[in-house]
């Protein structure tokens, strides 16, 4: 079981997007923490100090323009810090098809994310950066009253120097993962909301930028907590550009459940995949799937669907339907392992997403 996450390192960020949902039995699992590798250079201290001007957040803000390219593809291959930029060039050699979208996690109050983002200028692909919305040791009410500001300003700033300005911004990653992090929305869905607004609000005051700001979840819902659907911790269509959804092929506790059941609990849970499609629609924004996987069948309660061409086939059916934004397969091995893994889903993968 995933402990609490600390933010002090850009691996343990990035280990942060891959945390399990833990906090109901019937929730769909991510990626089941392994060690991660540590960067050369790791950040020790946290900011505290309050920028000199504070952007108030108000009714009036607007949402970005998002240039709807249905089909999109996306892949997460490691950070910028650890060779993501080349891995996703090989990735895209071996697929044999333009892989315009990278993901990458970042610790905005470290000091090495200048060189992690200058590792994504002139490739030519589109960022989908995970952002923490909260430090270690903060809160959200700390977020509010502008004490991280300057962080905030600075990602936003390195973004625009290195020609990310377009990057996609999923602020507060996975905020229904009551083991995601300080920023878990499980118990004060109405301060994430707040947090996440005022995020976007002071970012969205640097100059050249032209961001798309996205409402990322993981797909179930936890039970007994004040937390209990998209609404609760939803910042507001002001604040959102598109709405984000991470799904992999588990069942947490359904180890001998058949692929079309697993599928179909993805599909039907709350707060699964159906449910993601109609609150989009909703609210008139566009979709996308931040983080999507096959996942280790390792014989514990995570309940991992292993080398299943089947996931593959029906997630690029559901992604057809659905015209997202872009889609991005986490292949990191973070306890589910990677597409190499699974030899017939991998084939299954190229025959869907190769030469498009």
């Amino acid at each position: 079981m995933p402990r609490r996450l600390r933010l002090s390192t850009m691996a343990v960020a990035a280990f942060a997007a891959a945390a399990v949902f833990t906090c109901a039995p019937q929730a769909q699992a991510g990626h089941k923490p392994k060690a991660a590798p540590t960067p050369a250079a790791t950040p020790t201290a946290t900011p505290t100090a309050t920028p000199t001007a504070t952007p108030t957040p108000t009714t009036t803000a607007t949402a970005q323009p998002v240039a709807f390219t249905p089909g999109h593809l996306g892949v997460y291959s490691g950070t910028g810090s650890t060779g993501g930029a080349a891995a996703v060039g090989t990735f895209a050699s071996w697929l044999g098809s333009p892989v315009p979208v990278a993901t990458d996690y970042i610790d905005p109050f470290g000091t090495y994310y200048p060189t992690q983002l200058g590792a994504w200028k002139d490739t030519g692909r589109r960022l989908a950066l995970g952002l923490p919305l909260v430090p270690g040791g903060g809160n959200f009410a700390a977020v509010v009253s502008g004490t991280y500001d300057s962080a905030w300003k600075g990602v936003a700033a390195k973004l625009v120097a290195n020609g990310l300005a377009d990057t996609v911004v999923r602020v507060g990653y996975e905020g229904n993962n009551c083991g995601i992090g300080p920023w878990q929305a499980c118990d004060d869905p109405a301060g994430y909301a707040a947090a996440f607004r005022h995020v976007v609000d002071v970012m969205r005051t640097v100059p050249g930028q032209h961001f798309t700001f996205d409402f990322d979840s993981a797909t179930g819902f936890p039970t007994g907590r004040k937390l209990t659907g998209y609404a609760d911790y939803y910042p507001g269509d002001a604040w959102v550009d598109v709405i984000g959804q991470n799904f992999y092929d588990v069942w947490w506790g359904h180890q001998t459940a058949t692929p079309q059941d697993r599928w179909s609990n993805l599909v039907n849970q709350p707060g699964g995949l159906a449910a993601h499609k109609a609150f989009a629609a909703a609210h008139g924004k566009p979709v996308a799937f931040d983080e999507w996987g096959l996942y280790a069948h390792n014989g514990d309660s995570y309940a991992g669907g292993g080398d299943n061409p089947y996931f593959i086939d029906k997630a690029a059916a559901w992604f057809n339907a659905s015209g997202p934004l872009f889609q991005s397969y986490f292949d990191q091995d973070w306890g589910g392992a990677t597409l190499d893994a699974f030899p017939n889903g991998k084939a299954e993968y190229r025959v869907k997403f190769g030469s498009l």
